[in-house]
């Protein structure tokens, strides 16, 4: 972020959204074509497929052939972005002590291999320039550093002057960024320098609810955080016109003001609970595994909450414990196709492969219905089946990726099981 002027330049408002139509066999020129060490083949002859042929009965869905009618609702990142504009986060919830720290540190291997960016944990009080804690914090830096994550660290509201010597403090010990848990009334300014003058590439971020939009939209406009995470996508209901709306709304006041987009799944604040969609019980890891994939679709920056690769609640209690459940069910699903690691470990391969943190982002309007979402990010089309039973889609284009199984391919139609989330091919 230098001296903010990196981050003034970015600030360019855009226009509002706008109709326009899009060849479905025209790729944009920006769109990376699959490196040789990245190809894989399609969702249905491997991760995720059903046995069987494809349901004949299955519904009329979306039609998805020939020239697409489209909304453009956010315009693709200045190039070269910075890493911050499209980064994975991993959030470690809970108090992460000094065995919490080391426990991460012998233990992230994991995190890696599944793709992510960056590892944000919350240490209250810890002093990382004084024993025990200097040791764990200088291995779990460099194990992270070797392994090409970032370590970010969040602390919470204090005094300016004792905010100020924390966070330098751990700047000074190697992490690549602050988050501020409450930074309405900090001196954000101060922070921004601080940051910038410690680390080359060093981010300030937060979050704030979407429950009141009007801070939110404040916070958007007045501090200028590099990340300002949200909870939009936890607060809206399992409806498509809901979801749309979310979305549009969160690119269209970010986009003005120039900021990166902020995606996580859970709800923020003292009245956290479980996201708006995740009812009935019964259907909510089927649809966790379609909003995750749904959200990785998004440019912008996503946080993932430590457990949700392998799709395990790490639980309450100490974070070494935690670290030990999740590591477990990531070994235990590394490698089976269609467990929940390997679904999220490929679309995040996709999603660094396919550019999709800082491209375009348009919703396809001619598809989209009070039923189904259908977006297009890049040239990737993804389609959110909100229904309780299966759609089937017209499309010449491939199956790439899916929340969950998915029916082996028929000719130019694809099967979309109930509140699943699948990704086709660009062109």
């Amino acid at each position: 972020m230098g001296d903010n002027v990196g981050m003034t330049d970015a600030r360019v408002p855009q226009p509002p959204a706008e109709a326009v139509p899009t060849a479905a066999d025209e790729a944009p020129a920006e769109t990376a074509p699959p490196g040789p060490d990245q190809t894989a083949p399609a969702v249905a002859p491997g991760e995720t497929a059903e046995p069987g042929a494809p349901d004949e009965t299955a519904p009329a869905g979306p039609a998805l052939t020939g020239v697409l009618t489209t909304t453009l609702v956010h315009r693709r990142s200045p190039s070269p972005a910075p890493w911050w504009h499209s980064a994975v986060v991993t959030e470690v919830p809970g108090l992460a002590d000094v065995p919490g720290l080391a426990a991460l540190a012998a233990d992230m291997t994991h995190l890696s291999r599944l793709g992510v960016d960056a590892l944000q944990v919350w240490c209250p009080g810890l002093d990382p320039a004084a024993e025990p804690a200097r040791a764990a914090v200088t291995e779990l830096v460099r194990r992270a550093h070797q392994r090409g994550l970032r370590v970010i660290v969040a602390l919470d509201a204090a005094p300016p002057e004792d905010l100020l010597g924390a966070a330098g403090a751990w700047l000074d010990h190697g992490v690549d960024g602050i988050d501020l848990r409450g930074a309405d009334g900090l001196p954000i300014g101060a922070l921004q320098a601080l940051v910038a003058g410690r680390s080359e590439e060093g981010v300030l971020t937060g979050a704030a609810s979407g429950r009141d939009r009007e801070h939110l939209l404040a916070r958007l406009r007045e501090e200028w955080l590099h990340i300002t995470r949200d909870d939009r996508l936890a607060l809206a209901p399992w409806d498509a016109g809901a979801l749309r709306e979310a979305v549009t709304d969160a690119f269209t006041h970010r986009d003005a003001v120039g900021t990166t987009g902020g995606w996580q799944l859970h709800r923020l604040g003292p009245e956290a609970g479980p996201p708006a969609w995740a009812v009935p019980a019964e259907t909510r890891e089927r649809r966790a595994a379609a909003m995750t994939l749904l959200m990785l679709a998004l440019p912008g920056a996503v946080y993932l909450r430590q457990g949700d690769g392998p799709g395990v609640d790490p639980g309450p209690g100490p974070v070494a414990a935690a670290v030990a459940r999740v590591s477990a069910a990531a070994q235990e699903q590394r490698g089976v196709p269609g467990s929940r690691y390997e679904v999220v470990r490929r679309a995040l391969g996709l999603r660094h492969e396919l550019r999709l943190g800082t491209g375009p982002l348009a919703w396809v309007d001619d598809a989209t219905g009070p039923d189904t979402l259908v977006l297009l990010s890049g040239d990737l089309i993804a389609v959110v089946n909100l229904t309780g039973a299966r759609v089937s889609v017209a499309t010449s284009r491939e199956l790439i990726h899916a929340s969950g199984p998915v029916p082996l391919a028929d000719g130019d139609r694809v099967v979309v099981p109930a509140e699943t989330t699948v990704w086709l091919a660009p062109r």
